[in-house]
């Protein structure tokens, strides 16, 4: 067990003898000192558990001592027993008021002044087991209150970062190293393409408060479709959107995924369209549908980046996207490879399209 510091501060030497040779008997360290600014200095250099004072002494008395005592962060915590020979009730409320603890009124036993010196120790402890609990309860909250900063910094990050990215490619920068998902890579991905059939002449009449009226409520419906087949978005370009699925999360059944998601597509802008018609637009889907292998990864300058897929994948998309008429699902005889028959397919025509020397033969999803 620790052996316990007492300071006794008195100006008798004898008094200060008696003190110090029994509670040294009794296992603690006494300290002597013989007037308030010893005993300050004392406590500054060597804080004790306890402080045993007289009033009545030269340089600086007991009174000032305490209130220095107890003016001082360093020793504000330490118990201090008032020993005085004072009988009046006015000096003893004095040193209660300015911070002693505890007193003691000479003449005293020794035992008295044991029973007292214990108890005050024991509160001491007590107080000093207490003020660690608190201590390290305020270190915990600190610490938690900065995790969860922390958290709910990221958690912004991350719903900022959802505005540009699928769920997708968040959660793929969540599990792993950012700047290694985006790495160049190739990929078989299946990619789909769509936009508005009659957008242009419908920009050329109506006011621009109308056309974003309207690509809003395109966007909001057919935004969460993409997500909800967990797919990556590309791009919007106005009325276009680019969705691929298959990347940054490999899946085998990417292409009947895509497929099923242009469908969703189709039947997501027909029950727009009456909301249009009503409105004076005669406005319907083209989508495109193409599966194969292409170069996925970050494109863009330091200020701006962007994950996108490059191939002739994505050009067979757009391609498919721009011969569709409204209404219209195109897929490539890739995606149909892929997809088998779990779909219900006829064959659409042999088209021949830019950028692809021979003719395409391309199928479509009937709207039945």
């Amino acid at each position: 067990m620790e052996e316990k510091i007492i300071l006794a501060v008195d100006d008798s030497e004898d008094n200060l003898l008696i003190i110090q040779s029994y509670l040294a008997q009794e296992g603690y360290i006494v300290n002597t000192a013989s007037n308030g600014k010893e005993g300050l200095e004392a406590a500054n250099s060597h804080p004790p558990d306890i402080i045993l004072t007289d009033l009545n002494m030269p340089v600086m008395d007991g009174f000032e001592f305490t209130k220095a005592l107890k003016g001082s962060p360093k020793t504000a915590d330490i118990p201090v027993i008032m020993i005085t020979a004072a009988k009046d009730t006015e000096s003893l409320v004095k040193g209660i008021e300015i911070g002693a603890d505890e007193y003691i009124i000479k003449p005293f036993q020794l035992t008295h002044l044991k029973v007292r010196v214990r108890s005050m120790l024991r509160i001491r402890d007590a107080q000093m087991r207490l003020k660690k609990a608190n201590q390290e309860l305020f270190d915990l909250n600190h610490h938690l209150e900065e995790r969860v900063d922390q958290k709910t910094k990221e958690l912004e990050k991350v719903n900022f970062l959802k505005k540009f990215f699928s769920p997708q490619l968040i959660k793929s920068f969540a599990s792993g190293e950012p700047e290694e998902i985006m790495k160049s890579h190739r990929r078989n991905i299946t990619v789909v393409f769509l936009d508005l059939r009659g957008f242009t002449p419908f920009v050329n009449k109506n006011t621009a408060e109308e056309v974003m009226s309207v690509l809003d409520e395109y966007h909001q419906t057919i935004g969460p479709i993409i997500f909800e087949h967990e797919a990556t978005l590309e791009r919007f370009t106005g009325d276009g959107v680019m969705v691929f699925l298959g990347d940054p999360v490999p899946r085998q059944d990417h292409a009947a995924q895509a497929v099923h998601m242009a469908l969703s597509f189709r039947e997501a802008v027909k029950k727009l369209r009456p909301v249009w018609e009503k409105r004076g637009h005669n406005l319907h889907v083209g989508i495109g549908v193409a599966t194969g292998e292409a170069t996925l990864g970050r494109i863009g300058y330091d200020k701006r980046v962007d994950y996108a897929a490059i191939g002739n994948v994505t050009n067979l998309s757009a391609r498919l996207c721009s011969e569709a008429p409204g209404g219209y699902i195109l897929i490539a005889p890739s995606t149909l490879r892929e997809i088998g028959d779990k779909f219900k397919t006829e064959k659409f025509s042999d088209l021949t399209m830019k950028g692809f020397s021979e003719p395409v033969q391309v199928y479509h999803l009937p709207d039945v």
